[in-house]
C-alpha cells in the first residue's frame, strides 16, 4: 500500500472522471483478455458481456452478471498480495472514491487480475480460435447488445498486435533540468516508464517507481486540456549528456516497444569571461572596433558583436552584426551602419552553449557628411495645360526632400529652379500656358537633413497633352469636272495642324467613305474624287486633324448629282480576259477598245463586295494589268473607263471574279 502511496503526487489534482467508458482486451497464445472502466472506473450496477465471432450475432459470454465486489480474493492471493485486503477495507469506507484514492485503485486494476475480479470489470475468454475476429460489448444487466455501455475494436485471434513505441516526443531544458511531454494514446497504453542512461546504446536505469499517468486538468481559463509536459528531472549535470528511452505499459501490464533512444545534453550556464577596453575608430558609415581578453576558456567558441540604435542606451535594440563567430586572435571587427546617428556596440564572448559574457556598452556617433544618391525613374506625365514630375523616393532614411529644375529643349545649362521651398514628396505639377508646344525637360536633386545635395538626375523630356481639336473646316464648292468631282475648301490656320480627311456618302450607301488614303496636306485647298459614278447623288464633307491627331468636327457637307452618262455607239471599251496565275497568286485583266482615230487612255478600277470602285492605274494606253493585292478566295469586280483628249468617259460592263481557294494537303 506505501508503494501505491508514493504514485505521482503531481496527479493528484487530475480527474480520471473526465475519460469515457472504455473496453480494452489483450490477446493471449489460447484466449483472450478483456476488462472494461466506467467513467468512475467502475460499474458499481451488474453488467452482462457480449462477444461478436466474424462480425456475427452478439451473444453472451461468461457469467450471468459481472457484479463489483462479489468475487472477493481468496485467502490465497491475498497472501500473496495484502495490498488487495487494504483495497477492499478503502472501498468499505467510501462509496465514492476520486483524488488519490481512485488513482491508486486505477493503477492496481491494471496489474491484478484478482482485483479486476473483486471490481466486476474482467473476463479471460478461453472459448476461441485461431482465424476468427472476436469484438466484446459490455452492457447494464438486462439491456441487449445494441445498447453497449462500451465496445472493444476487432481482434483477429492469432494475428500479430501492433506494439508501437510511444510518439512525438519532445523535451525542453532548463538550468541542470529537463522537461518532456509526448503523445497521450488512452486506447493503447494507460502509462510510461522513462529509462535514463549515459550511453546512447543500453537503456539505463529506470527513473520512474511507477508509470507515469497522464490525465487532462483544467487550465486557469476553465478549459480541459493535458499539461505541457509530463516527466520532469532536475539537478542533471552542466555539460553531460543523457540518453532516455520511453516505454509505454499496457492495461494488462504488457510492455510496449520501447522508444529510440532521445538525446538529451545539458548546457554549461557558466559565463565565459567578458571582453575588456573597447574602443573605436570611425571612418564614414563604417566603425572600426577593437577590444581585449586575457584568458580563453576551454569551452570559448568565438566573439559577437552586437549594434543599435536608439535615443538612448536603455531602448536601443540590438542585433548581431557578424554572420559568423570571431576567433579569439581577432580581438576587432569593422561594422557597417546604415544611417548617420548615434550607435550602441558591444562584444560578446560565446562558449559552446551559447553562455554570453558581455563587454561594457560603447556609444558612437556616426556624423553624416555623405550626399543622398541621385534620384532615380525621374518621368515626365503629359496633361491638360501642365506637365507632371515623378519620380522615386530616395531609400535613405534621413531624406528631407527634393529640387525640382526645368529647361527647354534639354538644356542643362540653362536650368531654372521651380520651387524655392524643398519638396516634401516625389511629385510636382508644372503648370504652363495651353498652347505651349515646347519639350520641356526636367531633372531632380535630392536633400537629407544635414543638408547634403546629391547630383542631378537624368533628365526628363515631355510636352503637354493637347486635347483642342482644329475648328471645324469649311466646305466652299463641289463641282463636276471631265470626269472627276473637285472638292475645294478654306484652309485652316492652326499652328499644329497635320491635314485633312475627306469624306464622302451616297445615296444607296450612308456608309461614309474615306477618299484620301493619306492625310491631304494642310497647304492643300482641293481635291479631286475620280471614282464618283454617273447617275448618282453624293455628299462631300471633311475633317482636319493636328500632329496629336486631335480631330476637329465634320465640316458643312455639300451635295452633288453626277450626271448619267449618254452611250457612245462609237466608242466601245471591255474587259476581255480575267486570268488566275497561281505561279505568282495574281490575276491578270485584259481589254480592249473598238478602234477610233483619236488618241485614247484607260483606268482600271476595282471594288469588293459592299464597297465602292477605287483606281488601280493611272490613265495609260496599255490595255493590260496584273493584280497583285488578291488573296485566295477574294470575290472582287473590275471595270475599265476609257477616256478621249477631251476627258470624255466610256465605262465598260463590270466583270465578276473569284480568285481560288488553296487545296488542302491530304
Amino acid at each position: 500500500m506505501n508503494r501505491l502511496l508514493g504514485i505521482l503526487f503531481l496527479l493528484v489534482s487530475c480527474s480520471l472522471s473526465a475519460q469515457e467508458n472504455r473496453l480494452v482486451m489483450k490477446q493471449n497464445s489460447h484466449s483472450i483478455e478483456v476488462k472494461w472502466y466506467s467513467k468512475e472506473l467502475i460499474f458499481r450496477e451488474p453488467t452482462v458481456l457480449f462477444r461478436s465471432v466474424n462480425n456475427g450475432e452478439w451473444e453472451k459470454v461468461g457469467p450471468v452478471q459481472f457484479v463489483f465486489g462479489q468475487q472477493k480474493p481468496t485467502a490465497e492471493e491475498v497472501k500473496a498480495d495484502p495490498e488487495l485486503k487494504d483495497l477492499q477495507d478503502l472501498f468499505k469506507s467510501s462509496k465514492k472514491l476520486d483524488g488519490l484514492g481512485l488513482l491508486i485503485v486505477t493503477l492496481k486494476s491494471f496489474n491484478s487480475v484478482p482485483f479486476c475480479r473483486f471490481l466486476g470489470n474482467y473476463y479471460e475468454d478461453t472459448q476461441v480460435t485461431a482465424g476468427n475476429a472476436y469484438r466484446y460489448r459490455v452492457v447494464k444487466a438486462g439491456q441487449t447488445a445494441s445498447n453497449p455501455l462500451a465496445e472493444s475494436v476487432v481482434q483477429v485471434m492469432g494475428a500479430p498486435t501492433l506494439s508501437a513505441p510511444v510518439d512525438s516526443l519532445q523535451f525542453k531544458t532548463r538550468k541542470r533540468a529537463v522537461d518532456f511531454r509526448w503523445k497521450p494514446e488512452p486506447d493503447r497504453y494507460y502509462g510510461v516508464e522513462v529509462y535514463r542512461s549515459e550511453q546512447p546504446d543500453s537503456i539505463g536505469k529506470l527513473m520512474t517507481k511507477d508509470p507515469i499517468l497522464i490525465s487532462k486538468v483544467q487550465d486557469p481559463n476553465g478549459k480541459t486540456t493535458y499539461p505541457e509536459f509530463f516527466f520532469s528531472e532536475e539537478k542533471l549535470a552542466e555539460k553531460k549528456t543523457y540518453y532516455y528511452t520511453f516505454v509505454g505499459v499496457g492495461f494488462f501490464g504488457e510492455r510496449l516497444k520501447a522508444s529510440a533512444p532521445l538525446k538529451v545534453r545539458i548546457k554549461d550556464e557558466t559565463l565565459p569571461g567578458a571582453p575588456e577596453n573597447l574602443h573605436k575608430t570611425v571612418y564614414g558609415k563604417q566603425v572600426q572596433l577593437n577590444w581585449f581578453k586575457e584568458t580563453q576558456e576551454s569551452d570559448f567558441a568565438g566573439y559577437r558583436v552586437y549594434q543599435g540604435k536608439a535615443k538612448n542606451r536603455d531602448s536601443a535594440q540590438f542585433e548581431i552584426s557578424n554572420k559568423e563567430l570571431l576567433p579569439f586572435a581577432d580581438s576587432s571587427f569593422r561594422a557597417s551602419v546604415p544611417e548617420f546617428g548615434v550607435y550602441f556596440f558591444k562584444v560578446a564572448a560565446v562558449d559552446d552553449d551559447e553562455n554570453e559574457g558581455f563587454s561594457a556598452e560603447l556609444v558612437i556617433e556616426v556624423i553624416d557628411n555623405e550626399p543622398p544618391s541621385i534620384p532615380l525613374n525621374v518621368k515626365v506625365i503629359s496633361d491638360t495645360a501642365r506637365l507632371i514630375i515623378t519620380w522615386d523616393n530616395n531609400p535613405e532614411s534621413d531624406i528631407l526632400g527634393y529640387k525640382i529644375y526645368r529647361s527647354i529643349k534639354n538644356d542643362q545649362n540653362n536650368l531654372s529652379l521651380l520651387s524655392a521651398n524643398v519638396l516634401k514628396t516625389n511629385v510636382f505639377y508644372d503648370s504652363l500656358p495651353a498652347n505651349a508646344l515646347n519639350a520641356f525637360t526636367y531633372a531632380v536633386i535630392a536633400l537629407d537633413t544635414s543638408l547634403n545635395e546629391s547630383k542631378l538626375s537624368e533628365p526628363a523630356t515631355n510636352v503637354m497633352i493637347d486635347i483642342r481639336p482644329p475648328k471645324q473646316p469649311f466646305l466652299k464648292q463641289v463641282y463636276r469636272e471631265d470626269d472627276k468631282v473637285v472638292i475645294e475648301w478654306v484652309k485652316n490656320t492652326e499652328l499644329d495642324l497635320a491635314g485633312y480627311q475627306l469624306f464622302r456618302i451616297s445615296e444607296t450607301d450612308t456608309n461614309r467613305v474615306r477618299l484620301n488614303k493619306d492625310l491631304v496636306p494642310k497647304d492643300i485647298s482641293s481635291y479631286y474624287d475620280r471614282t464618283a459614278e454617273p447617275g448618282k447623288s453624293y455628299d462631300y464633307f471633311m475633317t482636319a486633324l493636328d500632329i496629336r491627331s486631335n480631330c476637329s468636327k465634320e465640316s458643312n457637307r455639300i451635295t452633288i448629282r453626277i450626271k448619267s452618262e449618254t452611250a457612245d455607239v462609237k466608242r466601245k471599251v471591255e474587259i476581255s480576259k480575267v486570268k488566275y496565275d497561281k505561279v505568282t497568286g495574281s490575276v491578270k485583266v485584259s481589254w480592249k477598245s473598238s478602234p477610233v482615230e483619236e488618241t485614247v487612255s484607260y483606268v482600271l478600277f476595282k471594288r469588293t463586295a459592299g464597297t465602292e470602285f477605287k483606281m488601280l492605274t493611272s490613265r495609260s494606253e496599255m490595255t493590260s494589268y496584273r493584280d497583285e493585292s488578291v488573296q485566295p478566295g477574294d470575290l472582287m469586280e473590275y471595270q475599265v473607263r476609257m477616256y478621249n483628249q477631251e476627258g470624255k468617259v466610256v465605262r465598260s460592263g463590270i466583270v465578276s471574279f473569284s480568285v481560288p481557294e488553296k487545296k488542302k494537303k491530304k
